[in-house]
């Protein structure tokens, strides 16, 4: 059983702690509340003007990394290597690469982090080495010598046939032939990398023992690269074996033991139901990247609307309360699109990668600013709905100032290239000579270092520098980002993601072993006698089954529950969805009938029949499955729903803003120049009666920290009514500013308008 200490503030201070050997072991979750940084050591500071970037160099930046509100530095390879694939390609684990300096020059980087509060989380690249490797080399020479074993060999090149190739680009076959074996190796990547074969024993050990080097040397947590691909089965995919799970299973075993509190890291570029299963029960790895989130937040941007982000929340399972999501807009690869289907990748090709040079593999390989073509606006929407998601965030090095990027430098290097520090030549990044750099610095018109730069940015006040180090330290300050619970809104305007954080004050989360799901999370929140608060709340969020209070009596009833709402009022207090459901309200031209209706889940449940009447015209929501509702709950009214105003006699229908308590919104016509698709209707007869998913103790003690966070994602202004009854007496707070909006009332649904591409953060706070 896990058990998580209540937080003794919901605000953290100003600053960290130097980190020493005990930090981690004595803060175990450490990584929930990390703010990634992913960073080139060859790309940040070029210390000695030898044109590459070390670590002597990338030491002296680390009060800049500090005041940028970071907490942990992500290094990419620096092990020795030829380099041909970015270090990716291991020739020796335990050496730095002379390019960077050497362990001592690691040793000190090391120190001067750790004494600034910064953490660092280093590559343990598991499934291949470079073919220079020592390992390598003598493996090939035959059969009979200690290291034959140490990769996979074989006669066959048609073995595993039916297992894809990921560099489609450049290779064939995931064979290889070597004319010194007289074999052929298998490789998951390029040609160059063969892949170890982890059904050696001696493989086990060799790379246990690469982990217990640098954890030694103090370094907090390892990224295990590429993790679904270390064993091969024939009649399988080779990806996501259930020996590969018992390989990391037995990493963390030996670094929980040996050196507690060393995170791993799991790269599984997966759909969220495959990556799920490397958190284990909690005892396999303790974060893992959510790669379908990251295609789908700039499907929703490019198409103006919330639903592909709510569509892969909705796939994405529970996951164990000692481990956590990693979130990331770029990073140093390729914006795969790999986990989407051919027509949406056609999509993202034409909305983001009109140019061919702008492709790599199946994805996109850009940088932040240039996909969002410059738009300032449009970066911070990503950037605060990346920060204020459940999920420890990455900022890939440079995007916090806006650097472009390359795409005629080859593969992935145009997303590489140096770090712009001010207007000096080659940027500020290296004293040498400009041709000894291993990248050009990047000179265009719109992102070259003549323009962007953190010298020039540090200046001016509005800058995204600053603005991404206010917001870094806005999440620093407040832990609901990191440990509270997710609510979404569902607000009937599409264009609009709306969800609460809420951190509850004494908040104990365990394991359930009996929820259908090992490893689901359940929380029990004490009622002010300290005592368990009677009656079962489950709610599903975001497809993440949380029970919020229980009595012990209920526990196994809830557990067996199938995933929908269970709520904890009366019988019979919530009715069931009716046949139709009535509901007046003046019709826009552009409600048709036969419109779909959707649920918070974004699926269609009904269609719209528009109905004349005496007064006003009257759409009906007819929902097509039957019902048990009797007859008398077929029209529902009241004065939360009242209709507005009736429109005069023979007037020509408008689209008219309606009044805060109308009951169905009106459509928004489809914005020819921007694409942005039709407004559907909602009934709030349907989904918007008062919501229980919140437990009342949790808003009514005024102590838990309650943070809405609400994204326009239309290239024009929104508004959006958000209902939210619990909070009545509430007053929203904004996080950014300080400013504070009106009181939320429990009579008429909250109204907010959003400028295009707008967003607030806003603490309730009770008046």
């Amino acid at each position: 059983m896990y058990t998580h200490q209540p937080t003794p503030s919901i605000r953290q201070p100003h600053g960290w702690h130097p980190i020493t050997k005990d930090s981690n072991k004595n803060d175990p979750l450490w990584y929930r509340r990390a703010i990634l940084y992913e960073v080139h050591v060859r790309a940040f500071f070029d210390s000695n003007g030898d044109g590459k970037g070390d670590f002597q160099g990338l030491a002296q930046k680390i009060p800049y990394l500090k005041k940028l509100g970071v907490t942990c530095l992500w290094l990419l390879p620096f092990c020795d290597s030829p380099l041909k694939d970015d270090g990716y390609d291991v020739r020796d684990y335990c050496k730095v690469h002379s390019d960077f300096g050497d362990i001592t020059d690691f040793k000190t980087f090391l120190d001067i982090a750790h004494q600034h509060g910064l953490r660092v989380i280093v590559e343990l690249v598991m499934n291949h080495t470079s073919d220079q490797h020592m390992w390598f080399k003598e493996s090939r020479k035959g059969k009979d010598n200690k290291y034959s074993d140490y990769y996979v060999w074989g006669d066959d090149p048609d073995k595993f046939k039916n297992v894809r190739i990921i560099f489609l680009d450049t290779e064939k076959s995931n064979w290889t032939y070597d004319e010194e074996r007289k074999q052929y190796f298998w490789h998951r990547f390029f040609s160059h990398q063969p892949d170890l074969n982890y059904d050696c024993p001696a493989v086990w050990d060799e790379m246990m023992n690469v982990a217990r080097f640098w954890a030694k040397l103090g370094v907090d947590g390892f990224r295990a690269d590429a993790a679904p691909y270390l064993y091969q089965r024939e009649g399988t995919s080779c990806e996501n074996l259930p020996e590969s799970h018992h390989f990391f299973k037995e990493l963390r075993k030996m670094l929980d033991k040996e050196y507690p509190g060393t995170c791993l890291l799991s790269e599984a570029n997966q759909m969220p139901a495959e990556s799920v299963q490397y958190f284990g029960n909690g005892d396999e790895f303790h974060l893992g990247f959510h790669f379908p989130l990251m295609p789908k937040i700039f499907m929703a941007l490019k198409k103006g609307i919330r639903q592909p982000i709510v569509e892969v929340l909705k796939e994405t399972p529970p996951i164990p309360p000692n481990c956590q999501w990693v979130m990331f807009l770029r990073n140093h690869d390729e914006l795969t699109l790999e986990m989407v289907t051919e027509e949406e990748r056609q999509f993202m090709w034409e909305g983001y990668a009109s140019e061919h040079q702008m492709r790599c593999n199946l994805g996109i390989r850009r940088r932040l600013l240039p996909l969002l073509d410059n738009d300032q606006s449009q970066y911070r929407l990503l950037m605060s709905l990346l920060i204020s998601l459940p999920g420890t965030p990455v900022l890939y090095y440079g995007d916090e100032i806006g650097m472009g990027d390359n795409v005629f430098l080859g593969d992935r290097n145009g997303v590489r290239t140096p770090m712009q520090w001010n207007i000096d030549r080659n940027a500020g990044f290296s004293r040498g000579d400009r041709r000894r750099l291993y990248l050009p610095v990047n000179e265009d018109e719109e992102y070259g270092y003549m323009v962007v730069n953190v010298e020039r940015e540090e200046k001016m006040p509005h800058s995204i520098l600053n603005w991404t180090r206010k917001i870094m330290h806005i999440r620093q300050e407040h832990l609901v980002f990191a440990e509270g619970m997710l609510f979404r809104c569902n607000p009937s305007n599409p264009h609009i993601l709306a969800f609460l954080r809420v951190l509850p004050t004494d908040v104990i989360p365990f394991t359930n072993v009996n929820a259908g799901r090992v490893g689901e999370q359940m929380t029990i929140v004490p009622d002010k006698d300290g005592q368990q608060i009677e009656g079962p709340v489950m709610q599903k969020i975001s497809s993440l089954n949380r029970l919020r209070s229980f009595s012990s009596q209920a526990l196994n009833e809830l557990t067996h529950q199938p995933e929908h709402l269970v709520d904890s009022s009366p019988p019979h207090s919530m009715p069931d969805l009716p046949l139709a459901a009535v509901a007046p309200i003046n019709i826009p031209d552009s409600i048709l009938e036969g419109d779909p209706v959707m649920d918070e889940e974004e699926d269609p449940i009904a269609t719209v029949t528009v109905m004349p009447n005496k007064k006003e015209d009257v759409v009906t929501i007819v929902q097509p499955t039957q019902s048990t509702a009797p007859p008398g709950d077929l029209t529902l009214e009241s004065p939360l729903f009242a209709s507005p105003p009736a429109r005069p006699p023979n007037s020509t229908k408008t689209e008219d803003t309606p009044s805060p308590s109308s009951s169905i919104t009106p459509n928004l016509k489809r914005n020819s120049q921007f694409g942005i698709p039709t407004y559907i209707p909602t009934a709030p007869s349907i989904q918007q009666f008062p919501r229980t998913d919140i437990p009342a103790e949790v808003v009514q003690n005024g102590n838990s920290t309650i943070v809405l966070c609400v994204y326009n994602f239309a290239p024009t202004p929104q508004y959006c009514l958000l209902d939210l009854p619990e909070f009545d007496g509430y007053r929203p707070i904004e996080l950014t500013g300080g400013e504070t909006f009106p009181t939320i009332s429990n009579e008429r649904p909250y109204l907010l308008t959003l400028p295009q591409y707008g967003w607030f953060w806003f603490e309730l706070r009770k008046h």
